[in-house]
């Protein structure tokens, strides 16, 4: 595997899961906001907006979990394509 091909499957991979992750937060927020406000329930919890705080969650949370599967599948990609011989050349 390239450097290109590595750094674009982690990009891609985390782009991916932060816009699925920020997508179901804002869900969550938008129509189940309940969840939030007892996660962020406090002695004097601050005003807040549910479906932006799961947009921004999720998109954080997709992130960090995006670029993880994909050093993941670098790195198996990587690793499997060293163990496999070298074919031989003829001249």
């Amino acid at each position: 595997m390239t450097i290109t091909k590595g750094l674009g499957t982690v990009m891609g991979t985390g782009f991916g899961f932060g816009a699925m992750g920020a997508f179901v937060g804002f869900l969550i927020g938008k129509y189940a906001p309940d969840f939030y406000r007892v996660a962020f329930s406090g002695v004097n919890p601050p005003p807040f907006d549910p479906p932006v705080l799961g947009l921004a969650l999720g998109l954080v949370q997709g992130l960090m979990v995006g670029i993880g599967v994909g050093l993941i599948v670098v790195l198996a990609v990587t690793w499997s394509e060293k163990r496999l011989p070298v074919p031989e050349r003829s001249t």
